[in-house]
């Protein structure tokens, strides 16, 4: 019988690869940019 932490770290491991090689097939300028917000650093007086 396998123990869960095992297979739980096994799963992690592939969604991990699955992510890596989503992110290789898709552009960088997929990622949603923030919008700059100028006066949140003058938010302290």
């Amino acid at each position: 019988m396998q123990q869960p932490l095992q297979v739980a770290l096994r799963l992690q491991q592939q969604q991990h690869q699955q992510l890596q090689q989503h992110q290789r097939r898709q552009p960088p300028q997929a990622l949603p940019h923030r919008p700059q917000v100028p006066h949140q650093h003058r938010a302290v007086p």
